[in-house]
């Protein structure tokens, strides 16, 4: 008799464990699945697309005019924000290169000649942006083919902002740099 009794509680133990096995295991696979597929999407990010290469003297009046010893790349920027991010990015009219900073000090903007340069702010249309174009310029002495490109994001808490809180977050740096992905620089 004793044998049975033992037998018994063997065998409930081991149909109990067996549920809880079973009920763990996919409880278990689930908990996994949304750590991992859970993964969080940055506020914002920069598609950058090479537009122009081989620009030099002969094929780009900025750089006859004004460099004439450079080579340079135009780049097309534009941002997509995450759908829950509500945040105002400052950029300014025209001069909007100034919004912008590269990692190699081989690689610099062209500036053009702006008139009416106000801050306004990054205008998205369904979470992407305008396009925005840059002109990179390379040390013709440099053996450095590729670099990055950084977004000063001035973020505004509302739309009511000065010309001087612009400024004045721009000299006291008080912003994050967003960077790009490395950019090879095609000569």
């Amino acid at each position: 008799m004793p044998y049975i009794n033992v037998m018994r509680k063997f065998e409930c133990y081991l149909q109990y464990y067996k549920f809880i096995f079973q009920m763990r295991y996919p409880l278990f696979l689930l908990i996994l699945f949304l750590i991992f597929s859970c993964e969080e999407k940055p506020e914002l990010k920069m598609n950058i697309k090479t537009v122009k290469t081989n620009l030099n003297l002969n094929n780009n009046r900025y750089l006859k005019e004004y460099h004439p010893e450079k080579i340079g790349q135009e780049v097309e920027i534009q941002f997509v924000k995450n759908k829950n991010n509500n945040k105002l990015y400052g950029i300014m009219s025209c001069s909007y290169i100034s919004n912008f900073i590269l990692d190699n000090k081989d690689f610099s903007f062209e500036t053009f000649r702006c008139d009416s340069n106000i801050p306004v702010y990054v205008h998205f249309e369904n979470n992407i942006s305008e396009k925005y174009k840059l002109l990179v310029t390379k040390n013709p002495k440099s053996k450095s083919n590729y670099f990055k490109i950084g977004f000063k994001k001035i973020i505004f808490l509302n739309k009511y902002y000065s010309f001087e809180s612009f400024w004045e977050k721009v000299e006291n740096k008080k912003y994050e740099i967003l960077w790009s992905e490395p950019i090879k620089f095609e000569n």
